[in-house]
């Protein structure tokens, strides 16, 4: 429904296991559908202050995201859903404020900088440098929790366990990443191929000038100790083959 909406897609490099000269670098890749990925705001332009939320993409083995429309423009993006997101829920991009005032607007999913956040809110998308994008806690079922705000840093528990500190100009998403997902079970062989992963061949099946395991009549042994297909001694490990 949203993925001819402004600019949410974006097409990506297919990838087939070879370097700039043609040769492969890596067995068993290429072929596959042509794919694209869905633009995930890490910004949030705090300019842009005020979105609604008008729906959902549900993504396979990945954290599911909410497409959020400008109040203002006819503009969609997408964020990273947190729980407790519905259809028509507002979410805020808060700019820089007062770090004694807490901001005002923290309905889940909005974006506000870390020192504008109350103690113990739970929180994703941490920046690690300022302006630079949210780069911490983006899986599903994620959350971080602020511990303590100083004058330039903020302390938060990660889902490690670990407390970092952060800048409290960082910006944050406030809420939990949601834990509803769709899991991706393979159902037949082509399955892999769609998602560009090729065969893997033993090295006794192949031929000799393809491979040191190679060749002979019938199931032949390897005949010497395993290496890899450039001949390098591989210890009690098979390597294609």
């Amino acid at each position: 429904m949203f993925s001819c909406k402004s600019n949410l897609m974006r097409s990506i490099q297919r990838i087939s296991g070879r370097n700039n000269s043609g040769k492969i670098t890596v067995y068993h890749r290429g072929g596959g559908i042509r794919r694209k990925v869905y633009f995930i705001d890490f910004f949030r332009n705090p300019s842009e202050k005020t979105f609604i939320v008008c729906g959902f993409i549900w993504r396979i083995n990945k954290s599911n995201l909410a497409v959020l429309k400008n109040s203002l423009q006819e503009s969609y993006t997408s964020i990273i859903a947190c729980q407790g997101l519905q259809l028509g829920s507002r979410v805020f991009n808060s700019e820089c404020s007062d770090q004694s005032k807490p901001s005002s607007t923290l309905n889940v999913g909005s974006n506000s900088r870390l020192g504008d956040m109350p103690v113990g809110s739970f929180v994703n998308c941490i920046e690690v440098n300022v302006n630079k994008g949210g780069v911490l806690i983006r899986s599903k079922g994620c959350f971080g929790i602020i511990i303590d705000i100083k004058e330039q840093s903020t302390l938060v528990r990660i889902p490690s366990g670990q407390i970092i500190a952060v800048s409290s100009n960082c910006r944050a998403t406030f809420g939990k990443v949601t834990i509803q997902s769709r899991i991706f079970k393979s159902r037949k062989a082509g399955h892999s191929r769609w998602l560009g992963y090729r065969p893997t061949v033993r090295g006794v099946a192949i031929n000799a000038v393809d491979h040191p395991h190679g060749g002979g009549e019938g199931k032949g042994r390897v005949g010497r100790n395993p290496v890899s297909p450039w001949g390098f001694k591989v210890f009690n490990l098979y390597i294609y083959g």
